[in-house]
């Protein structure tokens, strides 16, 4: 999730709403079991992980509204599909993604 954060992070800009849809490529798994992981990578506030805190622990990405995880869970059938949103304490106002979309769940 760093990873994809740093290298987009360029593309937004601090005058318009910026929202980032991360998806699951199976190979490092997005889904519920992984909410720990995504909670340390946006919102941490110490650097035990080896890295620095999360990036939404201070307003040095703020100019990224949200992210939102796009993830299949397998377990039997049907796929279930799972879109959530995690939104940037310290967004810009301009940056900010609006509450309609901030509620959306999936």
């Amino acid at each position: 999730m760093r990873d994809c954060i740093s290298d987009a992070y360029s593309k937004f800009t601090p005058s318009e709403p910026n929202l980032l849809v991360i998806a699951d490529d199976f190979f490092v798994s997005l889904s519920r079991k992984a909410d720990w992981q995504i909670d340390v990578a946006l919102f941490a506030t110490h650097d035990r992980y080896g890295e620095e805190p999360g990036y939404f622990a201070t307003a040095a990405y703020q100019n990224l509204g949200a992210v939102a995880v796009f993830a299949a869970e397998v377990s039997d059938f049907p796929v279930e599909y799972r879109f959530q949103i995690f939104q940037n304490p310290y967004a810009l106002v301009e940056t900010a993604i609006p509450p309609s979309l901030a509620s959306l769940r999936a």
